[in-house]
């Protein structure tokens, strides 16, 4: 039986209470079991019914109740509400709850009993017997491992149920469990193989009359009588041994559907484990591709931005060695509409000594200005003489300067 289950997160919180009052003690021993289980009638019925629903698969589902303590520190668990884990796969030997299994029953324990909690779990053994699995004690011991805790397995083929709960650190088969709130008639027809029997002392009358003198006769006609109850008794134990036979022979099919379904399980969980390998070695190759896609986008893109780099700077030297004509050409209309008489002298000085009128930008010193346009810094004293400059540092964002055609 495969479960998919998640921790119970909750602390113990004993509740203070003295036991139920009415109840019937079915099972052995009453006083030796360390954890007392107490269930409703009406719970019970209930799980039973639900168990015996399907005779050729498991079913089950969550208890839910108290954990309580009464005034002698004696602890007991009252449960009186089941969930049934809908949304389940099941066969005749597995029991699987899904995420929507438990999705279904956190959902229903949160809206309807959410003052409860989940006391343990409960599903059937068709034709099994009672008793815990190899698989079902790995399922209790690793996600109903608080020590309040129970499994209950019912046989409906048999009508055999059974609790299990902590003990010392182990599981054990409780000895009984009481059932509280009885109903008379339906204890009576549902557990009367497992409820603690009264004492009965039957008497056996001897018959110690003597033989009448035609007793011989009697005994002689009795002989076909006891030839015929001689043949009866055969036929009975024949009877018995056919019975036997045929439970045998139930048995060994029960096993071999049992051999079937672990085989099949088996081959299920190889061949899952063959697809996740798959699924694992492709998300390895996806992401080492990324990996090599991204390096390769990184080393194109610094590629291709050192090239605008190289591009930009080649076009920022051209336009440091040839100045802007358009903004010469501009800045001399401008000079020669807004001063017309500044343009005469000009012109009359051109006809000695040629300019250009040259606009500062920004980051332009007469250093960088000098090497624009006479290659040498020797042009620096003879611009701050043309325009009348005091110092190197005194030129401005926008001020035209009258730059000489030559150095002469």
């Amino acid at each position: 039986m495969k479960i998919d289950l998640k921790d119970n997160p909750d602390d113990i919180n004993y509740i203070s209470r003295d036991f139920p009052i009415n109840y019937k003690y079915s099972g052995e021993n009453e006083s030796f079991d360390t954890l007392k289980i107490f269930i409703k009638h009406s719970t019970l019925k209930e799980i039973d019914e639900y168990l015996s629903g399907d005779l050729q698969n498991e079913l089950g589902g969550v208890v839910l109740g108290d954990v309580c303590a009464n005034s002698s520190g004696q602890k007991f668990i009252f449960i009186d509400n089941l969930i049934i884990a809908k949304h389940s796969n099941s066969s005749l030997s597995r029991l699987t709850f899904t995420h929507d299994t438990w999705d279904y029953i956190n959902q229903i324990q949160e809206e309807d009993y959410p003052d409860r909690k989940i006391l343990g779990w409960f599903h059937s053994h068709p034709g099994h017997t009672v008793f815990l699995s190899n698989y079902d004690m790995f399922i209790h011991e690793n996600f109903f491992n608080m020590e309040y805790m129970v499994a209950y397995v019912f046989d409906p083929t048999i009508k055999e149920r059974g609790f299990f709960y902590w003990k010392d650190g182990k599981i054990i088969k409780a000895d009984g469990y009481y059932i509280t709130d009885p109903v008379e008639s339906e204890i009576d027809d549902d557990f009367s193989n497992e409820l603690l029997p009264e004492s009965k002392n039957d008497e056996i009358e001897l018959n110690t009359t003597k033989p009448s003198p035609v007793s011989g006769i009697i005994s002689k006609r009795k002989k076909p009588e006891i030839r015929g109850a001689v043949l009866i008794s055969l036929l009975f134990i024949a009877l018995l041994v056919l019975l036997f036979m045929i439970n045998n022979i139930y048995e060994i099919k029960q096993k071999a559907l049992l051999k079937d379904e672990y085989r099949k399980d088996l081959a299920e969980i190889r061949n899952e484990n063959k697809i996740l390998t798959e699924r694992l070695n492709n998300l390895i190759e996806e992401s080492e591709m990324k990996k090599v896609n991204a390096s390769g986008i990184k080393s194109e893109v610094k590629e291709i931005a050192e090239s605008k780099n190289a591009e930009n700077e080649k076009k920022e030297e051209i336009k440091e060695k040839k100045p802007d004509l358009a903004d010469v050409k501009n800045e001399e209309q401008v000079k020669k509409n807004e001063k017309p008489e500044e343009n005469n002298n000009t012109q009359q000085n051109n006809n000695s000594d040629e300019v250009t009128v040259y606009k500062v930008k920004s980051g332009d010193t007469l250093e960088k200005i000098s090497n624009q346009f006479f290659k040498s810094r020797d042009g620096i004293e003879i611009i701050m003489k043309k325009n009348n400059l005091k110092d190197k540092a005194s030129i401005k964002i926008g001020q035209q300067l009258l730059i000489p055609v030559s150095l002469q």
